[in-house]
């Protein structure tokens, strides 16, 4: 994560390094993504998890999802060529489990935003517009805080 303009490092243990890293954040709680330096509303900057090491975009938009027994968790990333103007996720909420959530953003590999809380008991949805170019070949990934899955899309020219 940055602070004024640095990177932060969040020192946590190998397991938990391991579990945010691998997307699968069903199991995780708000305070466990704290302690990493993790919270609700990030906007930019990478959060740099030490302890464990730790998809396409065609030139107008791409979508994909993972799906569950309990959910389905999509990425929805639209565009022009290198240029991703709108990325947006949701999660089904196939059994109505009434909670809080929240979508964390990586850009190749790296957290480096997340979106408001979200509370209720149906689908849940993010929107983050980044009108931002991106490097060729780069991935884009959504996680859910509660929720398994990671989907991603590549960005391609």
């Amino acid at each position: 994560m940055q602070s004024n303009g640095h990177v932060v490092d969040h020192v946590v243990s190998a397991a938990l390094a391991s579990k945010i890293n691998s997307g699968d954040w069903r199991d995780l709680s708000m305070q466990q993504l704290a302690s990493a330096g993790i919270h609700p509303g990030m906007s930019s900057g990478g959060a740099a998890i030490t302890a464990a090491a730790g998809p396409k975009i065609a030139p107008r938009s791409a979508s994909g999802c993972n799906y569950s027994l309990y959910d389905a968790m999509c990425i929805y990333v639209f565009g022009s060529g290198l240029l991703v103007d709108d990325w947006d996720t949701s999660v089904s909420n196939y059994f109505a489990l009434n909670k809080c959530s929240y979508a964390g953003y990586w850009v190749a590999g790296v957290l480096t935003g997340t979106s408001n809380v979200v509370c209720g008991n149906g689908d849940f949805w993010a929107y983050s517009t980044p009108a931002q170019y991106y490097i060729n070949g780069t991935q884009l990934c959504n996680t859910w805080l509660g929720w398994a899955g990671k989907p991603c899309e590549k960005v391609v020219s």
